[in-house]
């Protein structure tokens, strides 16, 4: 008979709210204890059902404190349910599976243990007498007898050979000889005493025997054995066998288990998160699960070393390189992959003093007050409000990400805003390269850029948009400066890990050519000879020959920059071709101009020339042609 895990039936005591909590909490309890008897007492205490209460918002609440009365006193009204014991002022209530309350007494349970069943019905030992041992010996001979093996040729009896009289000789006295003549010595030879055969007489109403010749033993041919032939291996069936799970999710069971967890091994971790998340037994760090009383703990002064230990490198650091360098953890203890997950978890919970920036392959941590990564000409904040527009999907251009090799890579062209501040707009290809947020707080992810070109690795940061900024990538300011210019075509390329890549640029013949460059002493754009030796996009390097007006011209006022119709008015100015009362401008040439002040992709610029101010107007002939009424838009 199979005995259904059921859930009893119960009547709680007290009021609504008392019954719900108690109910809730039986629940919980027996959940707990899911493997353990029917009778066997579930112990918690009302510190942990309370905070773990809290942590759920009961009633609003999120302070122990508060929940555990509530707890205390809608347990103790039902005593039938749980039972209540303080020991040292710490409350503990245990329960059953049953729903009944355990005993507060310890009970033995010695009616089935290994010593009763060992000695249940057993007899005394009695001492058997000589008599007895020799019957019992007597009896076995006969029983072997009985049941003795066939030999291969006839039984014979043995023959008895009548005993011989022993032949008695005497003592032979050797005399030391004489001198005298040799004369021959007449031996006379010795008799030996007749043997006297004993008759036995033969016994009345015997049968004779007869003695069989023992025939030749004949070798025994051993038959050749039959050659061992394997089973067969199980045939697996050629014909899908299909379930359906849930939600319309089917598995076919006849695939390997890698090409099931391959094809639905999302859906099977998200249902088996849906139920070890609802497990207060357990915690988690991402994806990584472990109970909680084994999750190792650490101590403010251990707390106060690893930030010591960022301090000491100036920067983040990885939780393998906080669990070598200041725990002396190594990789071939047992217990690392433990020690690593009580880390990171800890960590987050240290949300005042550490700050989570790593990926799901590299868990990378930082803290505030460290060195800032990335220092352009824009602060950062200024930076994020110029890339907020690329939260429309509609104002990013395409992803440009293309796979080589098995492996991703990104085309880019520098404009002078992202070589001035060294960074990267987190547009639509930004997004396909590099790996998303792993928590969903989490505002930044360090990236290592390796360049095999300069055999020099380069840390940046990924900044992800927020509410009131766009995203974007911090810290190439260096790389840019040594080795590109505004309009170079730059190469990103997906490394071994997630948040690893690897950073190169076309190099071509070195050349030397005027380039425009913003003078820091004269607070002016002024026209400079720069030699490079990196390939370039023609139509977006800004030279004299094609914006001769830029010569001496002074940054616009944070007032004037942040109005983006200024801006493209401004640029038509500096390159259009005046036409009666308009400006005449290809979206090439205004595009390098409006990513000086401030980034714009194409799609954003042809969205301000097309939908914008009724200034701006395409033009019908030529594609991607605008025209600018001069002096429409005001400063």
């Amino acid at each position: 008979m199979v005995q259904l895990n059921q859930v009893p039936k119960l009547e709680y005591a007290g009021s609504a709210d008392e019954q719900e909590l108690a109910q809730r909490i039986f629940t919980l309890l027996r959940a707990q204890g899911h493997t353990m008897a029917a009778r066997t007492a579930i112990r918690q205490s009302l510190t942990n059902l309370a905070q773990y209460l809290a942590e759920q918002k009961y009633k609003g609440l999120d302070s122990a404190e508060a929940v555990a009365p509530l707890v205390d006193k809608a347990l103790s009204a039902n005593p039938a349910i749980f039972l209540r014991q303080e020991d040292n002022g710490e409350v503990t209530f245990k329960t059953t599976k049953a729903g009944v309350a355990p005993s507060p007494d310890p009970v033995v349970y010695d009616h089935h243990s290994y010593k009763t069943r060992l000695f249940e019905g057993a007899r005394p030992v009695e001492q058997l007498s000589e008599e007895e041992i020799a019957a019992k010996a007597a009896e076995a001979q006969a029983h072997s007898q009985a049941f003795a093996i066939p030999l291969p040729f006839a039984a014979t009896e043995s023959k008895q050979v009548a005993p011989v009289a022993p032949v008695v000789i005497p003592p032979v006295v050797v005399t030391p000889p004489r001198a005298v003549a040799k004369t021959p010595i007449e031996q006379t030879p010795v008799k030996s005493a007749p043997v006297t055969p004993v008759v036995k007489p033969a016994e009345p109403a015997q049968p004779v025997v007869v003695e069989a010749k023992p025939e030749p033993a004949q070798p025994v041919v051993v038959a050749p054995q039959p050659p061992v032939v394997k089973p067969p291996a199980p045939v697996v069936p050629s014909v899908p066998v299909i379930i359906e799970v849930a939600d319309g999710v089917t598995v076919d069971l006849n695939q390997p288990v890698a090409d099931i967890l391959a094809s639905h091994g999302d859906y099977f971790a998200s249902a088996l998160q849906t139920i070890v998340e609802e497990d207060f037994r357990f915690v988690n760090f991402v994806n990584d699960w472990y109970l909680d009383e084994s999750t190792g703990r650490f101590s403010k002064g251990e707390f106060r070393r690893v930030r010591d230990y960022m301090n000491e490198v100036q920067g983040p650091v990885s939780d393998e390189a906080i669990l070598s360098d200041v725990f002396n953890k190594r990789k071939s203890e047992h217990d690392y992959e433990a020690t690593r997950f009580a880390l990171n978890f800890r960590l987050l919970k240290e949300k005042k003093d550490f700050e989570f920036v790593g990926a799901e392959d590299d868990r990378v941590w930082s803290a505030p007050g460290l060195p800032a990564i990335g220092q352009g000409h824009r602060k950062a904040s200024e930076v994020g409000v110029d890339y907020k527009f690329l939260e429309d999907l509609n104002l990013a251009d395409p992803s440009e990400v293309q796979v080589e090799k098995g492996r991703k890579q990104w085309d880019h062209i520098i404009t002078f805003y992202e070589y001035e501040n060294g960074v990267l707009p987190y547009d639509s290809s930004a997004k396909e390269l590099f790996p998303g947020p792993l928590m969903d707080d989490q505002k930044a992810l360090i990236l290592r850029f390796e360049a095999p070109q300069l055999y020099f690795t380069y840390t940046a940061e990924l900044r992800y948009s927020t509410g009131a900024r766009g995203g974007w990538i911090a810290g190439l300011e260096q790389f840019f400066a040594d080795n590109l210019i505004p309009g170079a075509k730059l190469l990103l390329t997906q490394g071994t890990k997630s948040n690893h890549f690897l950073i190169e640029y076309e190099v071509d013949n070195e050349q030397e050519r005027r380039l425009l460059f913003y003078d820091e002493r004269r607070q002016k754009f002024v026209y400079r000879t720069i030699a490079f030796a990196c390939k370039v996009d023609d139509n977006q390097i800004l030279t004299p020959e094609r914006f001769g007006k830029l010569d001496n011209q002074k940054r616009l006022e944070e007032s004037d920059r942040r109005k983006t119709d200024l801006l493209v008015a401004n640029a038509f100015e500096l390159v259009g071709t005046k036409v009666g009362d308009l400006l005449r401008a290809s979206l090439d040439d205004l595009y390098p101009l409006v990513n000086i002040e401030r980034p714009f992709s194409r799609a954003y610029l042809r969205s301000l020339l097309t939908q914008g101010n009724s200034a701006f107007r395409p033009e019908g002939t030529t594609p991607d042609t605008y025209t600018y009424k001069i002096g429409a838009v005001k400063k």
